[in-house]
């Protein structure tokens, strides 16, 4: 399964977070800041978008969290 067919599981606003958390290199923290959300929501989003990620492709997430580490 491609990563875009992935993507179309998560809301808007999870994809927001995912790609600012692990593909920008933010912090939760800068993250809630930036979209004016408390950091629980930011946590929550994220670790819900994580879950959907790990169902669909495992090895992707998987990819992404040792890039993000790299950086």
């Amino acid at each position: 399964m491609d990563v875009q067919k992935i993507l179309k599981h998560l809301s808007k606003d999870q994809i927001e977070i995912i790609q600012k958390l692990y593909f920008m290199g933010a912090t939760q923290a800068e993250v809630s800041k930036d979209l004016n959300l408390p950091l629980g929501t930011v946590k929550s989003r994220a670790r819900a978008a994580i879950k959907v990620l790990r169902k669909f492709y495992n090895p992707l997430l998987s990819f992404v969290i040792m890039i993000r580490t790299i950086i």
